[in-house]
């Protein structure tokens, strides 16, 4: 019993006197040749025995699948799309896939013999195996990295080129860039000096600490 109040036997009632479509008749026509006496209303002809031929009903109905094929087609599964002999792929062997290739194709549908690069073979279906795009992805990361190895060289000369400065060593700045010196080494007991580095500190510092070398 449902909620409604209705019974099992009356909604499948309701369900198989309900036509398929304009021009097939009702399940209940089909089968026994009339609909059923339930809660939806009919004409008293509608309750006499009606006779459908078989040869409408396979047209119909071949008519109706085709036209929903072609309405409702899908996108093609990439599960079931074909794999060639010794194309790279990635088999479900456990729960890990291992890399290896397409060995052989058996006669039943949808099924492989994969070749794993320890050698072992393995029998393995179309929806355990996917394919390995990996090694098509390698050539051409290196190519971007060397595209961008050999732009960086190039940015710094223009740089270089357009301030005018020639650089003559490490010591040697650019206008534009700090320049980091080497840090002073701090003797035990000597204590460092908070000025800033100027070239006549820098000097006297040096002296200094010639004396206390001799």
């Amino acid at each position: 019993m449902f909620a409604d109040g209705k019974s099992l036997w009356e909604s499948l009632a309701a369900i198989r006197s309900t036509p398929v479509s304009p021009t097939l008749p009702a399940p209940s026509v089909l089968l026994q040749g009339r609909n059923l006496r339930g809660n939806l209303p009919f004409l008293p002809a509608e309750l006499q025995p009606k006779y459908v031929s078989s040869s409408v009903v396979r047209r119909e109905l071949s008519t109706r699948q085709s036209q929903a094929a072609f309405v409702h087609a899908a996108l093609p599964n990439t599960r079931a799309s074909s794999l060639r002999i010794g194309q790279p792929v990635r088999a479900l062997i456990g729960r890990r896939w291992l890399h290896g290739k397409v060995h052989s194709v058996c006669p039943e549908p949808q099924s492989y013999v994969v070749r794993l690069d320890d050698g072992h073979y393995f029998r393995r279906t179309r929806w355990a195996i996917n394919v390995d795009r990996g090694t098509q992805s390698q050539p051409r990361s290196r190519d971007s990295t060397a595209m961008f190895s050999y732009r960086v060289p190039t940015i710094v000369q223009s740089a270089q080129s357009a301030t005018g400065c020639e650089t003559s060593g490490p010591a040697s700045g650019v206008a534009g860039s700090p320049v980091i010196e080497a840090p002073t080494p701090v003797r035990v007991g000597v204590p460092s000096s908070a000025e800033p580095a100027t070239p006549s500190g820098r000097q006297s510092s040096n002296i200094a600490r010639m004396e206390m070398s001799q």
